[in-house]
């Protein structure tokens, strides 16, 4: 099966089997949030030991707890964000994301994986 594109988003459809943690219908529920601010947290429970007891940034997630950010691309295999406090892109593949949702400030909040 050829490539579909999605509704003008940039997150394409190709063999994405229904045991993908994240979906074609993720993609489009994140491309519809493109250039607006989202909350993201740095899940550091998923840091592997082997990294948590190096030395090196030990246990330090390289997102923060609750930190601002903005979705400016979506594709099938990761999502671009610009970082609000220091205006630094950083993409991130989707299968370390979990989209869940910040109450106290009633917007998106993603949950990266190390």
């Amino acid at each position: 099966m050829g490539e579909k594109r999605v509704r003008n988003y940039h997150c394409y459809k190709r063999n994405i089997s229904k045991v993908d943690r994240f979906t074609i219908w993720d993609c489009v529920r994140l491309a519809k949030l493109l250039n607006k601010e989202i909350t993201i947290y740095g899940d550091s429970s998923t840091i592997p030991d082997s990294i948590r007891n190096s030395g090196f940034f030990g246990g330090i997630h390289r997102w923060g707890s609750d930190e601002l950010a903005i979705i400016i691309l979506v594709t099938q295999f990761w999502v671009t964000f610009i970082r609000s406090k220091t205006s630094e892109k950083v993409s991130e593949p989707l299968n370390k994301l979990t989209l869940s949702f910040d109450d106290k400030n009633d917007r998106l909040k993603i949950i990266i994986s190390y």
